[in-house]
């Protein structure tokens, strides 16, 4: 009973797999469509094409229109195809086949090893996205496959052009959406206020930070020789002067950002308002955090306890390691052996890094692209 139930989920699991792949019909040279997406004319005009194409530049193309793709993707069912018919002359590998799910709006083309220098995946990208889509978003799927071919023949060879026994496919005129234009002026507006913001806030934010120094201290002169007070916290205009390259790299690096989101971005003036606030609310958030020690005596008396706590368990972590030894004083020193091990961090940071390369075996289609329209 056991057995049968196994041999059920095994058939069932053939079964689904089954389902989940296409199958590859019979190659029908050289255009398998066997969904009639083609009038037989115009599968007759692809053909000739395709065999001037093979007479002229040397590619062994094909084409193949299908309705789905199921659950397989088109890169996987394009290379089964590929393989099944054996595309291409042995020994040349010039072998190409154009796969259309029409169903999905999806297509390939995939290459034989030997196009891969004249048709890498690039190109055949390329030609998908400016050959093939057009045509195809008009439903012209006869163009779209004769204005590959020709694209992917005179990439092949560059003197090649369609014959005058054929009718050359014109590119549709495809609508596309206005597009908003750069607004130059509304980056450089952006740039000069977050410029002025900046100039504004930092002596601003390190005369606030003095000041709370300064309470803090007259609220417990014990705390005096725990809070240093910086030049730039001193005065107005000494925070101005101080540091002021710092500020003016602040004021072009992130600010080139700002520039650039001003432009593509923010073609909303909702969009200004919220992003002023974005930036005031993430500005005034950076300001409570670095100064919430010094709130009041208690706060930064709590603050200094867990920097020592801190500053106790490094320092117990590199005794136990002979990194660093303890002071009759009791005060902690580095040894000999913490020195030589920054030396030699040091020197494995500056040394080159080892690079590592992987190569690999293609598809018997040997590369490709695929796109959608």
């Amino acid at each position: 009973m056991k057995t049968n139930f196994l041999i059920v989920i095994w058939l069932t699991i053939l079964v689904s797999f089954a389902h989940a792949a296409s199958d590859i019909p019979a190659f029908t040279p050289n255009v398998v469509d066997p969904n009639a997406y083609l009038t037989e004319a115009e599968k007759d005009e692809v053909n000739r094409v395709i065999q001037d194409v093979r007479a002229r530049a040397d590619i062994h193309a094909a084409v193949y229109l299908l309705p789905a793709l199921g659950d397989e993707s088109i890169e996987a069912l394009a290379e089964r195809a590929f393989k099944k018919w054996a595309l291409g002359q042995a020994g040349k590998d010039n072998g190409l086949l154009i796969v259309l799910a029409m169903g999905d709006r999806k297509m390939r083309i995939e290459t034989g090893y030997g196009l891969e220098g004249d048709i890498p995946d690039v190109v055949a990208k390329r030609i998908l996205d400016e050959q093939l889509r057009p045509f195809l978003r008009a439903n012209q799927i006869k163009n779209a496959l004769v204005s590959a071919l020709v694209a992917l023949a005179q990439k092949r060879s560059k003197d090649y052009v369609l014959g005058a026994e054929f009718q050359a496919p014109v590119l549709p005129a495809v609508e596309t959406p206005d597009e908003e234009p750069m607004d130059l002026t509304r980056g450089f507006i952006w740039w000069g206020v977050f410029a002025l913001v900046v100039l504004g806030v930092h002596p601003c934010w390190a005369r606030s930070v003095g000041r709370k120094k300064m309470k803090l201290v007259a609220a417990d002169p014990k705390l005096k020789r725990k809070v240093s007070l910086k030049p730039l916290e001193r005065s107005f205009l000494k925070a101005f002067t101080t540091g002021l390259g710092a500020t003016l790299f602040f004021i072009l690096f992130p600010g080139i950002f700002i520039f650039l989101f001003a432009i593509f971005l923010m073609t909303d003036p909702v969009l200004d308002i919220s992003f002023a606030v974005g930036v005031s609310v993430f500005l005034g958030f950076i300001y409570w955090f670095t100064t919430r020690k010094y709130a009041s005596p208690d706060v930064f008396r709590k603050y200094l306890a867990d920097q020592a706590a801190k500053h106790e368990a490094r320092m117990k972590r590199l005794v136990a390691i002979g990194h660093a030894a303890l002071e009759p004083d009791g005060r902690y020193a580095f040894t000999a052996a913490y020195y030589e091990s920054e030396r030699s961090r040091a020197e494995s940071n500056s040394s080159s890094s080892s690079s590592s390369s992987s190569s690999g075996g293609g598809s018997s289609g040997g590369g490709g692209a695929s796109s959608s329209w």
